[in-house]
């Protein structure tokens, strides 16, 4: 009898023991749907940020300490198409960058050089000083989650509010939309690749409205910071081809970065 009641008590402990560790997790679980309402607004968002215009200030600082400020004007319909127009402070072009599905360049007109590369990130670390994949860049500047993704978005549950899973498999991208406890505003977002993680943070957090924007954008990378100062940013569902694309002098250098490395002054 004894020896019964000694199993009966291990046999508690064990699932309280169990229970206790099960609480936190169960908590940070897979929530099992969210409402109508809230994907409504979500994707009516996701909707009216299809295509914008923006003057943002960008500072970035390396992992070596080096600094950089520009002054920049973009046009995005993400994933494809982006145009970033870096200013000098006398309103002159420094470097432009161009993506579109057919490839990606940069203008630097001082070197008359333009840049070209595989993958769009190595144009923009030239420009700024710090490799970023252009689409989730482009995606968190208006921060709005693409339309495309909303359908396969998996809704999980945190103490500190709901994260939406949402993934980009045609470049491999996989994305945490992190919301503010009680309400939909967008305070933070992950964004994962094969090899690299990026932490993006708004302050203060974007409320769902689509009349809601961004004020400063903080993204943290491995190989350094970048800060954005949103000066101005609005929907701008007529931008056309034409403007993702730019008639260049015809003494201009072109330069693969695939097959070399840029040897110019720094931006």
């Amino acid at each position: 009898m004894k020896a019964y009641r000694s199993k009966l008590l291990v046999l508690g402990i064990l699932l309280l023991a169990l229970s206790a560790c099960a609480g936190p997790a169960a908590r940070r679980g897979i929530a099992p749907s969210w409402s109508e309402t809230q994907r409504s607004k979500i994707q009516e968002r996701s909707d009216f940020w299809r295509s914008y215009q923006a003057t943002l200030h960008v500072t970035a600082e390396t992992e070596k300490g080096r600094v950089q400020r520009l002054k920049t004007l973009v046009l995005a319909v993400p994933p494809d198409r982006f145009r970033m127009e870096a200013m000098s402070p006398f309103g002159s072009t420094v470097a432009l960058l161009l993506v579109e599905p057919s490839g990606a360049s940069l203008w630097v007109p001082s070197e008359q050089a333009l840049l070209t590369a595989e993958h769009a990130e190595l144009l923009l670390k030239q420009a700024i000083g710090i490799p970023l994949p252009v689409a989730p860049f482009a995606y968190c500047l208006a921060a709005a989650i693409p339309p495309d993704q909303l359908k396969g978005a998996v809704v999980g549950q945190q103490e500190e509010g709901f994260v939406l899973q949402t993934e980009e498999p045609r470049h491999g991208w996989s994305f945490s939309w992190h919301f503010v406890n009680g309400s939909l505003a967008l305070k933070k977002l992950t964004v994962r690749g094969a090899e690299r993680e990026y932490s993006i943070t708004y302050d203060p957090p974007v409320e769902a409205e689509v009349t809601a924007v961004p004020k400063r954008i903080s993204v943290a990378t491995a190989e350094g910071q970048i800060d954005v100062k949103v000066d101005q940013i609005k929907s701008a569902p007529s931008l056309q081809e034409a403007a993702f694309q730019v008639t260049l002098p015809s003494s201009v250098r072109r330069i693969d970065l695939g097959h070399g490395t840029w040897k110019g002054k720094d931006l």
